[in-house]
């Protein structure tokens, strides 16, 4: 029996990655016991001889359905999970993310888009589903679109969930589930097996321990300058936040396939990760779609940080009463801006037509489906509700000097439109800012390192808060003098390569 099971690991080795992708055959079950090769050949005959799950690049069972293997992150370490039975990953319309250590058990269901009432042919657009690590599906659950699971998150079987739980550290159940219990988080020593906190040293069928994996090489850091970053960076909480437009998003304002798929992954394995932008949340999350992201935003330069799940409001800054004096003056010059303000307890963005430079009525016209959208016709109207920022688009001599005559009292970012390079002036509450948005999620998230990664001046002040800044190749002449270094372009995928070479989670 000794040798039995080397050889038998042998020939899998040789014969597997013919049918099945390579990246997907490692991990515990195919390097610390031969389980992993036993579902390869129990699922080399039904999946692609005879056709069913043909298509998926990994060994899962013939007794489950998956929609779409491309949308489905995971980590090969839980391929467990493919070798149950009767379990129905329904994703053709959205992603399902399986944190790192999680388990499945039989005859769950994870649906990400359901029909639509009205016709039943139709589907309603789908929502990403989320689990975070070391979480329990117990058997016969259902999982339904857009919920978002935190660490060591309990099931109970049978449940239905509505909802998305993402404070972890709980039991769940019920239809629909709720919170029935609290689990109590374990020290550090108490802890030691993160990954899989359920398991101790691993055993073979016989109850014999079997040999601990080799750890893999650490990815070769290709900056001279942070040679060190690895070392100096173990066992701490790192959170990575990048800017949207010219450093995540491509010229043609999309998250390309390559990123979306690599920040997803990694964060489905534990890193942190969020963006900020001077972009509203609706507008972010239009154009970041494919992302997976569940952790709290920053938008509006740093007015506002919100969650991404629940859209709940974290943090806000408002202008007190001296902003109405900035709006007259900037009245008295002909300069009638987008006032965005929270009016009736609705986030609008308002604006005189008539009055409008050509560069804003191009900005408005882009945005006539958004319900932010409030068209006025008097400044009083303009002016109404709780503000928050304020945009002016048009001639940069007449713009200037409220840049030079506000940048001490306001926090004021005046600089060229990346797509269509006309001159923008923004004012923003002082309190406002990205420097003061990451550093309140870091302190929320409880991380000990803040990187970030940005191309433009708005990103200035961001740079200077965190750890280690990194500049695109196409950023700001100044911005790249303030950072830490200078990695590929916005077109090539230039912060995703950098993750996935030095991410610590």
């Amino acid at each position: 029996m000794l040798l039995e099971r080397p050889v038998f690991s042998f020939f899998s080795k040789l014969i597997m990655p013919l049918f099945y992708d390579k990246k997907f055959l490692r991990g515990r079950w195919f390097e610390e016991s031969s389980l992993g090769w036993t579902w390869c050949w129990r699922n080399l005959w039904m999946q692609k001889v005879k056709g069913i799950n043909r298509d998926i690049p990994f060994p899962v069972s013939f007794r489950n359905e998956v929609s779409s293997a491309e949308n489905l992150i995971f980590d090969p370490d839980d391929m467990n999970d493919f070798n149950a039975f009767g379990c129905y990953f329904q994703n053709f319309a959205a992603k399902i993310v399986i944190g790192k250590g999680s388990y499945i058990a039989p005859n769950v269901g994870l649906v990400t888009a359901n029909h639509v009432l009205t016709d039943l042919e139709q589907h309603q657009p789908g929502k990403d589903i989320v689990l975070g690590k070391n979480c329990w599906i117990g058997m016969n659950s259902t999982v339904l679109p857009g919920v978002v699971l935190g660490d060591h998150t309990v099931v109970g079987a049978g449940s239905v969930v509505t909802k998305s739980f993402p404070e972890g550290w709980q039991v769940i159940a019920g239809n629909p589930a709720k919170v029935i219990h609290k689990l109590e988080k374990p020290t550090e020593n108490e802890n030691q097996n993160t990954a899989y906190p359920h398991h101790g040293k691993p055993e073979n069928a016989s109850g014999r321990e079997l040999p601990r994996r080799r750890p893999r090489k650490a990815p070769k850091i290709s900056h001279r300058r942070n040679s060190k970053v690895r070392e100096n960076m173990k066992g701490s909480k790192t959170l990575y936040v990048s800017d949207l437009d010219g450093t995540l998003l491509r010229r043609d304002q999309t998250v390309s396939p390559f990123t979306a798929e690599t920040i997803n992954t990694l964060t489905a394995r534990g890193m942190l990760f969020s963006y900020a932008t001077a972009r509203s949340l609706v507008t972010a999350k239009t154009v970041t779609k494919g992302l997976n992201t569940h952790f709290p935003l920053i938008i509006y330069n740093g007015a506002f940080v919100r969650d991404n799940v629940t859209e709940e409001i974290l943090l806000a800054n408002y202008f007190d009463a001296s902003v109405y004096t900035v709006l007259d003056e900037l009245f008295k010059a002909n300069i009638y801006p987008i006032v965005y303000a929270n009016v009736d307890g609705r986030e609008h963005f308002s604006f005189i037509y008539e009055k409008c430079t050509p560069g804003l009525k191009d900005f408005a016209d882009t945005r006539v489906n958004d319900p932010r959208t409030r068209e006025v016709y008097t400044t009083e109207e303009l002016t109404r509700g709780d503000l928050f920022y304020i945009t002016c688009i048009g001639d940069p001599q007449k713009l200037a000097p409220f840049y030079e005559k506000y940048r001490e009292t306001y926090h004021v970012v005046y600089s060229k439109d990346i797509y269509s390079g006309e001159q923008w002036l923004e004012i923003m509450p002082k309190t406002a800012s990205k420097a003061n948005a990451v550093r309140e999620l870091k302190e929320k998230l409880k991380c000990e390192k803040l990187v970030v990664f940005g191309d433009g001046k708005n990103d200035l002040d961001m740079f200077h808060a965190a750890d280690e800044a990194y500049a695109v190749q196409n950023a700001d002449k100044e911005l790249k003098a303030a950072a830490t270094a200078v990695i590929g372009g916005n077109n090539e995928d230039g912060v995703a390569k950098w993750l996935l070479e030095h991410a610590i989670f």
